[in-house]
């Protein structure tokens, strides 16, 4: 049986703005919210207006890999 996996950080109540954030420049030019996560720099990932899911965070490392055997190649000609 599929289970709900745990929190990755949501919160129920307001966070509040970690000292030296600009919150209203942070959010531009999304609808602002209120902060629902625990690490603000970290977390963002999973803000659906803000960020890009595991796609955006470990899916780029995962893609790297698949095309290292042909990016780190050295350059050789073709003739």
């Amino acid at each position: 049986m599929l289970q709900t996996p745990p929190s990755i950080g949501k919160v129920d109540a307001p966070q509040p703005i970690p000292p030296g954030i600009d919150y209203d420049l942070w959010w531009r030019p999304a609808p602002k919210e209120p902060l629902m996560r625990k690490n603000l720099h970290y977390d963002w990932h999973w803000v659906w207006p803000t960020g890009n899911g595991d796609l955006g965070n470990q899916g780029i490392h995962q893609m790297d890999m698949g095309a290292g055997p042909w990016v780190r190649q050295p350059y050789r000609p073709a003739f």
